[in-house]
């Protein structure tokens, strides 16, 4: 049986492509150009602007970019109106990852026509991303971009040495604390840490008993995590960017990375989200293989072989002292769209023994009070299905309409304690590989 991964709302969706439309007037004004040239030229520190280039959009943000006399280009760049809000948050790390130099940010009310939150950036030349070195030949513009299943060996081992050697250089930033960088602490057993289904109002669901499975799989994924049985609650902690990916690393044309971007979703993590091969290896995450995960997996399998090997020529001496951590567990954390499928197919019968008797025999492993709480929050979701509307996350009272989070109800914080032994570098990705659900 297939598993099911969650689906996007619809309705929130739609709301931030009609948020987004709106402000396209200005947004590709020509003379509203010359305003974002001006503006971006005060912080430029050489030349005089040259070229214009139209706004291109990308996932979550959008940006301009100008050309000087003096050959650089600048970008500044904004966040989608309508889908994501972005924090004052950005990463300053010492390493020798080629990253853009910052060289001005602020919110929207110094921002040029009120866009929004900004960063200016100098702009890195570039032939493209890794993901195009990847992707298979004559894919069509616009579909996402697939491992090429006749790419050439050396080729694809120099671009995961490569890769391989950003994760390294990750691995050497440690901290004391988990959590955002310059944020607010947090801990690995938030109450937020499964926003999706808590507070998705439209499509999280599908029925009252999908809803059920939902809840149990959670409150079990957070008894593991409570017990110290798949991460470690003790520092150092590593720098852990969470998108980690081909299309954020740009390289020349001879295939060598010349700059690394997109660092928003970056922060301190438990060693094991380090240790884990990376899921980018197919290009295309798990939860959106057309075929399913069971072929993800058939086709994921040799790949890791291939970026193991990889890394081993990056620090091979450290290789031969540990092991490497099954990728579920950390996609499994991080991942909310895809959380259902990996822990009913991968972890539970792993942690809690078979189980012949449906989802609902699970209810014996949890606390009295979150058993109680399950119908209540059951019939809260099943009400937000029929409903379907939306809240305004952008007016001031919404932190005030928030409901509580699926970790919060029926328990009081539990706490666990890892013994097991601390690993010190990311070569303890080892030569002997538990296979992606295969354990």
């Amino acid at each position: 049986m297939a598993p099911s991964y969650e689906l996007y709302d619809d309705e929130a969706w739609d709301r931030g492509e009609a948020v987004f439309e709106a402000m396209n007037e200005k947004i590709y004004n020509e003379d509203f150009y010359y305003e974002i040239a001006r503006f971006v030229t005060k912080h430029q520190k050489s030349g005089s602007p040259m070229k214009f280039f139209p706004p291109r959009n990308g996932a979550f943000n959008f940006y301009y970019r100008i050309q000087y006399s003096d050959g650089h280009s600048a970008i500044i760049r904004f966040p989608l109106p309508g889908f994501f809000h972005m924090d004052e948050e950005k990463l300053c790390a010492e390493t020798t990852i080629p990253v853009p130099f910052i060289l001005h940010y602020g919110m929207a009310d110094e921002s040029p026509g009120g866009l929004g939150p900004f960063i200016i950036m100098e702009y890195i030349d570039n032939s493209g991303d890794i993901a195009d070195v990847l992707n298979t030949p004559g894919r069509p513009l616009g579909e996402k971009p697939v491992l090429d299943p006749h790419i050439d060996e050396e080729k694809l081992e120099y671009v995961y040495r490569q890769m391989a050697d950003i994760m390294l250089q990750l691995s050497k930033c440690d901290f004391s604390r988990i959590g955002s960088l310059g944020m607010r602490e947090r801990s690995i057993n938030d109450d937020d840490s499964d926003p999706e289904l808590s507070f998705q109002r439209n499509q999280a669901i599908k029925s009252a008993d999908d809803c059920r499975k939902k809840y149990i799989a959670r409150q079990l994924f957070r008894k593991l995590a409570a017990e110290g049985r798949i991460a470690g609650d003790r520092s150092p902690f590593k720098l852990w960017w969470d998108d980690l990916r081909p299309a954020n690393v740009l390289v020349d044309a001879d295939h060598r990375i010349v700059g690394v971007i997109d660092w928003e979703f970056t922060y301190a993590a438990p060693v094991e989200f380090t240790y884990s091969p990376p899921w980018w290896l197919l290009l295309i995450m798990p939860e959106e293989w057309p075929e399913g995960l069971d072929d993800w997996v058939s086709k994921y399998e040799p790949q890791l072989e291939t970026f193991i090997h990889a890394m081993e020529t990056k620090e091979r001496e450290f290789i031969e002292q540990g092991r490497l951590d099954e990728p579920q567990l950390a996609y499994a954390a991080r991942k909310s769209w895809a959380f259902d499928g990996i822990f009913w197919r991968s972890l539970d019968e792993r942690f809690f023994g078979k189980n012949s008797s449906g989802f609902m025999e699970r209810l014996k492993l949890l606390p009295s009070g979150q058993v109680a709480a399950m119908e209540a929050f059951v019939e809260r979701k099943m009400e937000e299905k029929r409903d379907c509307t939306l809240i305004d996350w952008y007016a001031q009272d919404a932190e005030s309409k928030l409901p509580p989070g699926i970790l919060s109800l029926g328990s009081t914080r539990a706490s666990g304690t890892y013994t097991g032994p601390a690993p010190t570098t990311v070569g303890q990705f080892g030569e002997r590989v538990e296979k992606f659900g295969m354990a």
